[in-house]
């Protein structure tokens, strides 16, 4: 069965990587012993809340001729593909809880920068299949967002001296 994609669609994954990356940072809040680091990904996980609404916002708002499906994937494999991917990318391939059995900080940074890096890399190739019509200036959106939020990650990264 042939399928098309639609930026409604792709939004809704956008959603899924920001709650993801939410439980991420609220179970890494948790578990970290540093009241500094806890802190901070207290933070992030924020601010991955206020992605997931602004990403709901933007679906929400969608119009008509943006709600319409316009990329072409004849096998239908595409949306299982894409949530595959939307899934892996802000778990580092494993969920949340299995990341943070080993609470150690520098561990916990580094998955949270991959994390944010596969974020990154899902958004960026969604451009490329993604029409004007269909909301190409909002996925730059959702992109930009991304790399803002990829980009605090890192700095915790520096922060902490990994």
């Amino acid at each position: 069965m042939s399928h098309y994609l639609s930026i409604d669609e792709i939004l809704q994954i956008a959603v899924q990587i920001e709650e993801n990356g939410a439980r991420f940072y609220a179970e890494a809040a948790r578990t970290v012993k540093d009241s500094s680091a806890g802190e901070t990904f207290f933070k992030l996980s924020e601010f991955e809340k206020e992605h997931k609404k602004y990403f709901l916002f933007l679906k929400d708002n969608l119009t008509q001729v943006e709600r319409e499906t316009t990329t072409y994937d004849p096998y239908g494999e595409s949306m299982q593909y894409l949530a595959d991917i939307a899934n892996n990318a802000v778990s580092g391939f494993k969920s949340p809880d299995k990341m943070l059995k080993k609470p150690a900080l520098n561990d916990i940074i580094k998955s949270s920068i991959d994390m944010e890096k596969e974020s990154i890399v899902f958004y960026t190739g969604l451009r490329q299949i993604i029409s004007d019509k269909s909301g190409k200036e909002k996925l730059e959106g959702t992109l930009e967002a991304q790399v803002w939020i990829g980009c605090k990650a890192r700095r915790i990264s520096i922060a902490f001296a990994m």
